[in-house]
């Protein structure tokens, strides 16, 4: 598949536009009329996750924090980023972000759900969407202690 119509797909599911302004979403290193018949998925890219997919010859990696974040003013192997962005092009791997737009669609949703909450809207909404936005406010279906509570996130998220 064309890595074009994965971006296609994912930007009409989660809308770069519902990324904070300060945010940096969307595809960052690599070509849309690539083919793509594996991804990996990171919550950041370190330099571990770039070694195994270049060994597991992954195509694309979608990480939820964006490699780049601040402004580039050089792209070489003295920082971090520069070596990173050197090692995916050379072996033609391409890096996708989502981070504050998937935050405020599908994790605000998913953690709505997962923690049993009722009348849910966003906390800080997007626009006039109540159910789009940062944060996520609603009422639990009975009372529970604070305790239990945490007791029951760790579990619903699997966190030891």
């Amino acid at each position: 598949m064309k890595l074009g119509k994965i971006t296609e797909y994912l930007e009409n599911k989660y809308p770069i536009k519902y990324a904070e302004e300060w945010d940096n979403v969307g595809l960052l290193v690599g070509e849309e009329n690539n083919d793509v018949s594996k991804i990996y998925f990171a919550l950041d890219l370190t330099e571990k996750d770039l070694d195994e997919a270049i060994n597991l010859g992954v195509d694309l990696i979608i990480t939820h924090h964006p490699l780049i974040f601040s402004p580039l003013k050089k792209i070489n192997t003295n920082s971090e980023v520069g070596k990173k962005i050197i090692k995916l092009i050379k072996n033609n791997i391409a890096c996708y972000a989502m981070h504050t737009n998937l935050d405020s669609t599908l994790l605000g949703d998913l953690s709505s759900r997962l923690t049993g909450m009722e009348g849910v809207s966003a906390i800080v909404p997007y626009e006039d969407n109540v159910n789009i936005g940062l944060g996520r406010i609603g009422e639990l279906r009975e009372e529970i202690s604070a305790h239990d509570f945490a007791i029951n996130i760790k579990r619903e998220f699997n966190i030891r």
